[in-house]
Order: C-alpha cells, then sequence, then structure tokens
C-alpha cells in the first residue's frame, strides 16, 4: 500500500474463494498508521468511447479548473455526444453540462477555453482519455454553463431531491444529457 495513490475496495473471505468489487475508491493518506479517505466510486463511468474516465477524474479536473479561474460550481454531468457525420461532428466527444455558482461581480469564463482546460486537466489524469484524444478517436469537450436550478429541477422530476438523492455526474449514454437539455429548452421557450 503506497499513501495518496487510490484503491478499490473489494470484500472476500478469508481464503480468497469469494470476493465482491464494492464500488468505492479510497486513499490510504498515511501508511503507518494506515487512514485513509473516500474519495469516489467506481461504477459511475463514462466510456462510450473507449476513455475509462471514472467519476472521481472528472471530478478532480473540474475542480482543478474552477481553483485556476475562481469560480464555484453547483452541479455538474457528463455525457458522451455521439459522432454526427451529418451535423460535421464525424468524431465523438464529451459534452459537459455545468450549473455555476453565481458571483456578484464575477463574470463566467469563457466555454471555449473552460472546455480546454477541462480536456488538458482530464488527459493528465486518464492515460485511456488522452489515447483517445491524441489519436483522434475523441475532439474537444463542448461545456455548457446552464441556468441556476436545472439540476435541482432534475432532481425533484426523479424524485431524488432532498435526502441521499445525487445528480449522477456521468453516464456513458445520452439519458439524463437528454433530459437536461428538454428541461433548459422547455424554460426557454416562452
Amino acid at each position: 500500500m503506497k499513501p495518496n495513490e487510490d484503491y478499490v475496495l473489494v470484500l472476500t473471505t478469508p481464503a480468497g474463494l469469494v470476493r465482491y468489487v464494492i464500488g468505492d475508491v479510497v486513499r490510504f493518506v498515511t501508511a503507518c498508521p494506515p487512514r485513509l479517505i473516500y474519495v469516489g466510486r467506481t461504477r459511475l463511468q463514462l466510456s462510450a468511447f473507449g476513455e475509462h474516465v471514472i467519476e472521481k477524474e472528472l471530478t478532480d479536473a473540474l475542480a482543478s479548473v474552477c481553483r485556476q479561474t475562481d469560480v464555484s460550481v453547483a452541479g455538474f454531468h457528463v455525457a458522451p455526444l455521439f459522432p454526427d457525420p451529418a451535423a460535421g461532428h464525424p468524431r465523438g466527444r464529451h459534452e459537459w453540462w455545468i450549473e455555476l455558482r453565481p458571483h456578484e461581480g464575477h463574470p463566467n469564463p469563457a466555454l471555449a477555453v473552460f472546455a480546454g482546460e477541462l480536456d488538458r486537466e482530464l488527459a493528465a489524469r486518464n492515460d485511456d482519455y488522452a489515447a483517445k484524444r491524441a489519436g483522434h478517436g475523441l475532439t474537444d469537450p463542448v461545456v455548457q454553463f446552464v441556468r441556476p436550478g436545472l439540476f435541482e429541477q432534475w432532481l425533484k422530476r426523479h424524485g431524488k431531491w432532498g435526502g441521499q438523492g445525487k445528480m449522477p455526474r456521468c453516464r456513458s449514454d445520452r439519458l439524463v444529457a437528454d433530459e437536461l437539455a428538454r428541461l433548459a429548452d422547455a424554460r426557454a421557450t416562452p
């Protein structure tokens, strides 16, 4: 065991005959005495194009970009945008839906700059993502800043508001992203 490295928890019998991957990711902060912290889940991942990005890597990349740009995030979701040659998109990409917390007198960062920083941070954290980007299997990500309350509206619509209900941070399909798009469009049209 090495401090500051992430590990997946596996529950097993003393003889190792049966095992179960719990799905939690932990990090040891000290080796002696052994102390660990919870850092994420393995089951929430984005791998529509073979990039194998877990929720923790997405969250860490976004947190780093937020520190650099001095913004706070209220919620986010990442989904694949599949290739659509008819629309001029021959390769897939990631679409980030981000709700920023408003800061008085602080404008939102430029979308293209924010997307570029997310791309760089995610490539630094995930070798498969970096390889897909370098090999042109994925094109640069798209970022959409959404109106305040959109994620809350989605959670309420699904009976997950309050308590332990949480917004899915990523999916390898468009289920959540398409619902967010419909909610955003419904509010925008009079």
